[in-house]
């Protein structure tokens, strides 16, 4: 790949590293000389030109160029100030820079990582506003990590980016990734820290666990530490391992594997306190990489090909085309702390939630189907629905019965999908493409749940029949002929 990217102040590298494992060369990382620990990780880990930089005396124009300016911006909305409290609107130093380089750069795109997106903050609408002037196509996202990653945490990135090349693209287009998905316990060190220091804690840390044999993390909650099953993050609070008998400070190489950074990734840990809020606040790498990979893949912006994301959103297609010929009333997904709605819709006097699972193989799924039954119902949809979960693979049927049974989740399979699909050609057809496996010995079967009807393939034939019948001879009625010929074959 022949696409570079300039990266801006991105404390710890998590930006440059996700853009590094899409693909991408780094061509320049420009940092605040007063960062200087994190001037010290990018001097311990890249090899690329590395600029310590006054951002209030640096020349833009002495800036490299590149296809991509990536990095992070920070909105400040408000400041107290004054009797009373008086709360004055001003617009962050970040956003003024932000604008002033994207103005005398152009890059093609850019994509800032922020603290937030609001439309009631004043540097956000300035900066919209700026870069909309300038000629950008922008587009602005929250990513939730878990569901984009898989790892096991409780936390969601704020996006905004751009392009001066029109096109339609949009991070919401990012699905869920085709990777296992992480447990607390195969991120934490099983065996004793060599550095005491994790053991020493104060007493606003002190908890006693009894009989815990396995590991588990415990993080701050409604003024104590509780057991969870995502990590959520609070540098005051520190995050909790228990593990055999013994509790302890989550290291910082822990943290930085939840945040996706590599075990060979060099971070000095002498100053404990500075290196936790930094890693705690990065960006998540793997959530990059997804992004990354999205602006690559563009070229000149066509739809997303030959990706996973691409198979999610096809899968998601080929249901869409299929509520649609049974006439469903959809309703609106909503969107859930543990789990997202892809369709909902009513039928009779039920309602019905779908979420679309597909992965590249059907080897070891059932521990992906089990964690995704797990986040279904953590969800607790308040509508009383019936939750179908609909997996672009084959399921086993023990695993759609530890399903139903502990979680009240129905699935419709591979099989089950064939089966539905089987009076709509060119629907099964769409499915098929999008598999990686053979369906040749894959037997169709009625699902458990059977929410529609499947009309009668002896009536199907019937009605292509009398179709063809009534075709007249001629040009006119070509169109009708080859698209019968389609449908019959």
């Amino acid at each position: 790949m022949d696409k570079k990217v300039v990266i801006l102040n991105d404390d710890l590298g998590t930006i440059a590293l996700g853009f590094s494992r899409a693909g991408y060369g780094i061509k320049a990382i420009y940092i605040d000389e007063k960062e200087k620990g994190s001037i010290k990780v990018y001097k311990d880990n890249w090899n690329e030109q590395i600029f310590e930089v006054n951002w209030s005396e640096y020349r833009i124009s002495d800036m490299e160029d590149a296809d991509i300016y990536a990095g992070k911006i920070r909105f400040v909305g408000f400041s107290s100030a004054g009797r009373g409290n008086r709360k004055v609107e001003n617009i962050s130093q970040d956003v003024v820079k932000a604008l002033e380089i994207l103005n005398f750069k152009r890059p093609k795109e850019f994509m800032f990582r922020c603290n937030r997106i609001s439309d009631r903050d004043e540097s956000f609408r300035h900066f919209c506003t700026g870069v909309k002037t300038l000629g950008y196509q922008i587009g602005f996202n929250t990513v939730d990590i878990n569901y984009l990653t898989g790892l096991p945490v409780k936390e969601k990135e704020y996006f905004i980016y751009g392009s001066l090349i029109k096109t339609d693209f949009n991070l919401k287009l990012l699905k869920e990734t085709d990777s296992l998905n992480h447990m607390v316990k195969d991120i934490i060190e099983k065996d004793h820290i060599d550095d005491e220091w994790y053991y020493r804690l104060t007493p606003r840390y002190r908890i006693h666990i009894e009989g815990v044999v396995f590991p588990k993390v415990l993080c701050w909650n409604n003024n104590q530490y509780e057991e969870v099953e995502y990590v959520s993050w609070n540098p005051r609070m520190i995050p909790l391992v228990a593990v055999d008998n013994e509790v302890r400070k989550i290291t910082h190489r822990e943290v930085a594997r939840l945040k996706g950074i590599p075990d060979n990734y060099y971070l000095d840990v002498s100053s404990k306190s500075w290196l936790y809020q930094k890693l705690m606040y990065s960006s998540n790498v793997l959530a990059i990489q997804q992004i990354a990979s999205i602006f690559s893949d563009r070229r000149d912006f066509p739809i997303f090909e030959n990706r996973e994301v691409s198979k999610g959103l096809k899968f998601e297609t080929i249901i869409q085309s299929y509520l649609k010929i049974k006439e469903v009333s959809l309703l609106d997904t909503g969107m859930g702390e543990g789990i997202s709605a892809d369709f909902r819709f009513t039928k009779e006097t039920e309602t019905f939630t779908l979420i679309l699972k597909i992965y590249s193989g059907n080897t070891g799924i059932e521990k992906r189907i089990i964690s995704a039954c797990e986040k279904i119902m953590s969800n607790n949809f308040s509508d009383n629905s019936k939750v179908i979960l609909v997996v672009g693979n084959v399921v086993k049927k023990e695993t759609k019965k530890i399903a139903k049974e502990i979680y009240n989740v129905d699935i419709w399979d591979v099989e089950n999908l064939l089966w539905m699909f089987e009076e709509f050609p060119q629907i099964i057809s769409d499915f098929i493409s999008i598999l990686s496996f053979s369906v040749e010995n894959i037997i169709p079967q009625e699902p458990d749940l059977e929410v529609f009807s499947k009309q009668a393939k002896k009536l199907y034939d019937s009605e292509l029949q009398e179709a063809l019948r009534k075709i007249e001879p001629g040009k006119e009625d070509a169109a009708k002929y080859e698209k019968l010929c389609i449908d019959i074959l």
